[in-house]
């Protein structure tokens, strides 16, 4: 072999070759780098090293080549460590092996070059008989041929285990997971996927950061692998989300034991140094062969029947069935069409009025959104928030409310218009983001909206989720000025006890309360009682739903505060609102 022909093996090698002369400028660059870098042999050859990919500029680098021109031997070495790879006769063989480049040393017409190898590690065990031909060429021995062979067989172990576990948790990862259960579906036996995702997860890494997240994570792990059996695994697909595969089932009801028992073990807290963390999971269920018979179909309909759960309370789980897919399909469709509409600004604020109760004057507004739908018209909230809460995009949603109802009360403000507070309904996806803050701030700074003309309304129901975060952040938003108000009050497991805890100016009192009202009704007589107690702690309280002359007339004597609901107007445009407050062009008189 010539060693014209060697180079061109070099060259048409489908790894990155270098060589470079003693005072590393660059001699060859072949094809693979070529491709690969996007950089051609005229470009680079002649330069040095470092020049070329300043990744090399490191001192450990320099330090590599300088040394292995020194001493005659070879180097194998990774972005972080480098360990002897074929070292020279004399020399300690090391144990321990990273990965990435081999740094060899060559002798071409009495001078001496070195080689560098930028070599694909998942392949380089099996690449070994292949370098064999032209490692040979080196002038190694068959003793270190052999060492080096030893070498790359514990190599290619622990990149085995870097390719098939997770390294956060030690469970296996997807890819040993989806292998896996590939082979299982060749047995032909019934078994099951259960697919979790741990919710509220990522209020965990905003509030304590990541490695308390991890550390989380780890535990979370431990329990799961508690639960199995030995016949069964546990995987981690990544970030949250767990899958197990469940053998040697007979029906529905030992995936519903496992299930049980996961969402018991989860219920208890975790406890990382001094914090301790409450969490749940959703939980969905797929079963060979009746759900899939595919590996993938099988995942992705656990998958679906998870995302089903989480819309029930937490530690719940669903079973897949086909039905799923409709709404999936629908709610994918609703996701997209949001995506679209807040780039094409199809979102629009409607306002409707709340009047003072004595004197019928618009006193305040409460803000509502609504879709202009090219397509469909008009779309209330109630058929896309619970989508856009979601897929989280009820944050750009709530922040683009939020600053164009400030613009738009800027305006009023210029004009004159008398309002004590305008009212904007928050999702408790927005409390806990931890900007949402200085989205407030930002926004009342930018337009020059005094604080105390804004409302913050808040449901009971959503808020309790995280009580003590909750509470903090609307002391913060209080103290600033700002309005809180309570929306929905007497709705569901409504407690009075929460109107001592929770720092609120205002209790609105749900519209299906005034539905079942009449004179001498129970309801009447918990409405003398809530506003009783309301203004005895110094909490307005207005009326929603008042939509009949015969509901006006039995609360106008009831000294609440002020009232909202069709009797007095529908939410309308900004624009139509308008015509409302200047009626008799006369500020501060705004009757309607």
């Amino acid at each position: 072999m010539n060693n014209l022909f060697f180079l061109n093996v070099l060259d048409k090698l489908n790894e990155g070759i270098i060589i470079l002369n003693k005072d590393l400028e660059i001699c060859m660059w072949n094809g693979y780098l070529e491709s690969f870098t996007g950089k051609i042999k005229e470009e680079v050859i002649g330069k040095k090293i470092y020049d070329v990919s300043p990744l090399l500029k490191n001192n450990m680098y320099i330090d590599i080549f300088k040394n292995a021109l020194k001493n005659g031997e070879s180097r194998f070495c990774s972005g972080v460590l480098h360990k002897a790879f074929i070292p020279s006769k004399n020399k300690d063989i090391n144990k321990e092996l990273r990965q990435s480049m081999q740094v060899n040393i060559i002798e071409y017409n009495k001078n001496i070059y070195i080689l560098i190898q930028i070599m694909n590690v998942t392949s380089q065990y099996e690449r070994v008989k292949k370098l064999k031909s032209y490692i040979k060429k080196l002038d190694y021995t068959k003793k270190e041929l052999e060492e080096s062979e030893k070498r790359y067989k514990i190599l290619f172990e622990k990149v085995k285990q870097f390719a098939y576990y997770d390294s956060l948790t030690g469970l296996p990862n997807r890819k040993l997971f989806m292998e896996t259960l590939n082979r299982t579906i060749l047995e032909k036996n019934k078994f099951s996927v259960i697919f979790l995702d741990m919710d509220k997860f990522k209020n965990i890494n905003d509030t304590y950061g990541h490695d308390i997240g991890d550390k989380f994570l780890i535990q979370v792990s431990k329990r799961l692998k508690n639960v199995i059996t030995k016949d069964d695994m546990v995987a981690r697909l990544g970030g949250d989300e767990f899958v197990i595969l469940q053998l040697n089932i007979d029906s529905k009801l030992d995936c519903v034991k496992v299930a049980q028992k996961i969402t018991k073990v989860l219920d208890k807290p975790i406890n990382v140094g001094n914090i301790t963390l409450y969490t749940s999971a959703s939980i969905g269920v797929a079963i060979y062969p009746d759900d899939g018979q595919d590996k993938n179909i099988l995942l992705k309909n656990a998958d679906t029947a998870m995302y089903k759960a989480k819309e029930l309370e937490k530690n719940k789980f669903k079973f897949f069935n086909n039905s799923m897919y409709k709404s999936i399909s629908y709610k994918t469709k609703i996701e997209n069409d949001i995506r679209r509409a807040l780039k094409n600004n199809e979102f629009e604020i409607y306002y409707q009025p709340q009047i003072d109760i004595f004197t019928k004057k618009i006193v305040g507004l409460e803000a509502l959104l609504r879709w202009n739908n090219p397509f469909l018209g008009i779309i209330f909230p109630d058929d896309f928030i619970s989508v856009a809460e979601e897929s989280g995009l009820i944050i750009p949603i709530g922040e683009w409310t939020i600053k164009n109802c400030c613009m738009q009360m800027k305006k009023w403000i210029d004009k004159g218009y008398f309002l004590n507070s305008v009212a904007i309904n928050v999702s408790a996806i927005q409390l806990e983001q931890s900007n949402f803050e200085m989205i407030i701030k930002n926004a009342l700074k930018k337009t020059g909206v005094p604080p105390y003309l804004l409302e913050i309304e808040i449901t009971e129901r959503k808020v309790m989720k995280r009580l003590e975060e909750s509470i903090s952040l609307l002391k913060r938003l209080k103290k600033m000025g700002i309005k809180i108000a309570l929306d929905d009050f007497g709705t569901g497991c409504s407690s009075l006890s929460y109107l001592k805890k929770l720092p609120i100016n205002t209790l609105k009192l749900d519209k299906s309360f005034m539905d079942k009202i009449s004179k001498g009704s129970n309801e009447e007589a918990i409405l003398d009682g809530v506003i009783l107690l309301a203004h005895k702690m110094k909490i307005d309280v207005v009326i929603e739903g008042v939509e009949s002359e015969e509901q006006f007339d039995i609360i106008k004597n009831k000294k609440c505060d002020k009232v909202q609901g069709y009797l007095f107007g529908k939410p309308v445009p900004a624009y139509e609102i308008e015509e409302k407050l200047s009626r008799k062009s006369i500020k501060n008189d705004n009757t309607m």
